[in-house]
């Protein structure tokens, strides 16, 4: 869990606080941020009768747990865990966001069925009129056309070069998905009775046979482990695309996990 608090950038938001607007004489609700290169930050102002409120969700499967296993950690090798409890605390609270990809990065989106070469211009969280709130990623083609994708398109209509290789293959587009709380969820390949898995995070590989647990160490052992020719074939294809995206992969067991089927 440190190593992904380690590698993830946190902003912090204004959403739900009350501000008064002087020249019309009333009270606007932040409901997002959006965030710019440079760590400039913009507010996202509604007249607070509109605000629709917000449903907080978790953000993590085990967040209660999560205070814990970090002590639990601190106090065996002898490190400070203050900062990551924040953090948690901070994300679970809706205090701040993750901003999951660097403004200005270079990505792609699928327009019409032809992929455009663009870059980020900024990253808004926001509550929408559902009550719940949203990550948009907004892009800038190189015709200075902006759009706006919602997070979970990622590797669907939206990809991000610092992430997924350009060459990447549709089984690692299929696996390698990013969620509306702004992080990679870890990732479980399996054959469709189940009796077969591949668990991936930021971190460890685990292989479940009959459930059975096994850590693996590297990829030989792995695919000496595994039986089903599908579940093979998918992980020869992208296994080193998944090992090279991974860095922003929340640990499997707290974050919610992608499921794929072969």
């Amino acid at each position: 869990m440190i190593s992904f608090l380690d590698g993830i950038v946190l902003k912090s938001t204004n959403i739900g606080e009350m501000e008064e607007d002087s020249s019309e004489g009333k009270y606007l609700t932040c409901v997002g941020n959006q965030y710019f290169k440079d760590d400039e930050t913009g507010k996202l102002l509604k007249d607070y009768t509109k605000y629709p409120g917000i449903i907080k969700e978790n953000v993590f499967n085990i967040a209660s747990e999560i205070k814990e296993c970090l002590e639990a950690y601190g106090n065996a090798h002898h490190i400070d865990v203050t900062k990551y409890i924040k953090m948690v605390r901070g994300l679970s609270d809706y205090k701040q966001v993750i901003i999951p990809f660097e403004i200005c990065g270079r990505a792609k989106i699928l327009e019409d069925g032809n992929k455009r070469e663009c870059k980020i211009s900024y990253i808004k969280w926001l509550v929408e009129d559902d009550s719940y709130i949203h990550c948009k990623v907004a892009v800038k083609t190189y015709d200075r056309k902006t759009t706006v994708k919602d997070l979970e398109s990622f590797g669907e209509s939206l990809t991000v070069s610092s992430i997924i290789l350009e060459d990447a293959p549709e089984e690692v587009l299929k696996a390698i998905k990013m969620n509306k709380f702004g992080y990679m969820q870890p990732i479980i390949i399996q054959t469709e009775d189940e009796s077969e898995r591949i668990i991936i995070d930021n971190k460890s590989i685990y292989y479940v046979h009959n459930n059975i647990l096994k850590s693996i160490e590297n990829d030989t052992e792995l695919k000496n482990e595994i039986k089903n020719a599908k579940l093979k074939r998918f992980v020869n294809k992208s296994l080193l695309h998944i090992r090279l995206s991974r860095t922003k992969m929340c640990p499997y067991g707290i974050g919610h996990a992608t499921t794929v089927n072969v």
